[in-house]
């Protein structure tokens, strides 16, 4: 659950990055 959570988080900040 922890690993899953670091990765979306980080999946997510990429996504942001992108993005934006």
């Amino acid at each position: 659950a922890v690993l899953r959570n670091a990765q979306g988080s980080a999946a997510q900040r990429a996504g942001m990055l992108i993005q934006g």
